[in-house]
């Protein structure tokens, strides 16, 4: 995650009053439930006992919390930002979980100066349960390279990076008085639905009965189509996204052309019944999430109008689709599933995006589109006093569904300090278009503070008309 120095980019947060907002179109069957809108960077949604969870916010975000009754609160601050000699570095959430009255969370490292000398990451882990009554914050596990942890009802588990042994381990959270249970070798990645445990190291997931001690070992490059055919892959394979069922059944995503390739993915479920894997479904998808016998998940490959599909995958095969929406820069589209409901995020105005709930039985798709965004300006803008040029950059927005010819018509005008700005028009297909003017010498010695700028932003969609005060810092840009 890398923090823009741009003003544009600044400027995100001022874009979330409902009023500014997204216009947005709801086509097919029954409406999904709107939980939240204008919610910037809004992603991870979690259902759990009639809630829902997610996080917002860019650097230092915000964990919220809807209640079954529609109510609707911030729970605490998440994640962190520092600055130091013109680099950036902090800690993002990446997993939310949540049962009863808990939810864990884990915050991974990033850091720009690591990232530009080479060293990509990962730059730590810190895993922790939140009340969600006292909003109490408890560290149960810290990782100087990554580690994760899960919860279902009081049992928590964690990936054994911070244990001494180095290894993964169940607790009670109803009962600190007993002892963590070590289940194996630490790994890098855990998750607990019911009695069973699962965690993966290399391409091997185990699933590990707490009732009665028995596991499987899953080596998930080795599973047949829906025919039969045997699709064993490359030994370097290793599985992304999975997920476990509180009935002891795995489903997984494997690239078909190595880690990392752009070739689609299987979709491939390890039944409870200890039948052999089988593949169910090819694409490019989003992060799995397993219930009751169906996944839930994002096909982000399969619409000429670039809109992700969220899917519901039931393990004998087929599928159910149940929303279309933008695919919103940088990690798309999120999804939760709890076996009748579904919870998504999709892409609003900017960097902003709305959480929405559907049952899984609503007929119909549900489609949400952008069609109109509030005007943007980079704010403050800079004046040379030497050279007096004044300029500001105005936001493109990204229309949903995309096409990529969308033109973008921009139109300034405006008054500082007495003095009239010629009306400036500027077409283009980029995020952004920018406009300058030269002041006079007898306005610049003024130093007047602010720019009075009216705007007009005109898009397929429609036209969109603001007025902006965009403050005005004086710098000598002369880099000789």
């Amino acid at each position: 995650m890398k923090r823009s120095r741009r003003n544009l980019s600044a400027l995100a947060a001022s874009c979330v009053l409902a009023s500014l907002g997204a216009h947005l179109a709801h086509a097919g069957g029954s409406p999904a439930t709107s939980i939240a809108v204008h919610q910037t960077r809004a992603t991870l949604p979690t259902l759990f006992d009639g809630g829902l969870l997610w996080t917002t916010g860019f650097d230092v975000g915000r964990l919220r919390y809807a209640s079954s009754t529609g109510a609707v609160r911030t729970v605490r601050k998440v994640g962190s930002y520092h600055a130091e000699g013109g680099y950036a570095g902090g800690a993002r959430v990446e997993r939310v979980e949540a049962s009863g009255r808990r939810a864990v969370l884990v915050e991974v490292g990033w850091d720009e100066l690591a990232d530009k000398m080479g060293d990509d990451g990962p730059h730590g882990s810190t895993a922790y349960v939140v009340d969600l009554q006292t909003r109490k914050r408890t560290v149960v596990e810290t990782c100087p390279t990554l580690g994760t942890a899960a919860i279902d009802g009081s049992l928590l588990v964690t990936s054994g990076c911070a244990t001494s042994d180095g290894s993964v381990r169940v607790r009670d959270l109803d009962r600190p008085e007993l002892p963590a249970r070590r289940l194996s070798d630490a790994a890098e990645h855990v998750d607990i639905a019911g009695r069973f445990v699962a965690w993966s190291a290399g391409p091997i997931i185990s699933v590990h009965d707490l009732r009665d001690g028995t596991q499987r070992d899953i080596d998930t490059r080795d599973y047949r189509s829906a025919t039969g055919e045997t699709l064993s892959r490359p030994e370097s394979a290793r599985p992304g996204s999975w997920d476990v069922d509180a009935d002891g059944g795995l489903a997984w995503k494997m690239s078909t052309g190595g880690a990392g390739s752009p070739f689609p993915e299987d979709v491939v479920v390890a039944p409870a019944d200890g039948s052999h894997p089988r593949r169910i479904a090819s694409g490019h998808f989003g992060a799995l999430v397993l219930r009751e016998g169906k996944i839930a998940t994002v096909r982000t490959d399969n619409r000429p109008d670039g809109l992700a599909e969220v899917l519901v995958l039931p393990l004998g095969g087929g599928e159910r689709e149940i929303a279309r929406v933008g695919v919103a820069a940088p990690d798309g589209p999120s999804v939760d599933f709890d076996g009748r409901r579904v919870a998504y995020t999709a892409q609003g105005c900017w960097e902003n995006r709305s959480v929405w709930t559907r049952a899984l039985d609503a007929p119909g798709v549900h489609t949400v589109t952008v069609d109109r965004c509030p005007v943007r300006v980079g704010n403050p803008t800079t004046v040379d006093p030497k050279h007096r040029g004044l300029g500001l950059e105005v936001g493109c927005p990204e229309l949903v569904p995309t096409r990529s010819r969308d033109k973008c018509v921009i139109t300034i005008s405006g008054r500082v300090a007495g003095h009239r700005l010629p009306k400036r028009t500027t077409t283009t297909t980029a995020p952004s278009g920018y406009s300058e003017w030269r002041l006079p010498r007898s306005v610049v010695k003024k130093r007047p503070r602010r720019v009075h700028a009216k705007i007009t932003v005109k898009t397929r969609g429609g036209t969109t008309r603001g007025v902006r005060d965009v403050r005005i810092i004086y710098r000598d840009l002369d880099l000789g």
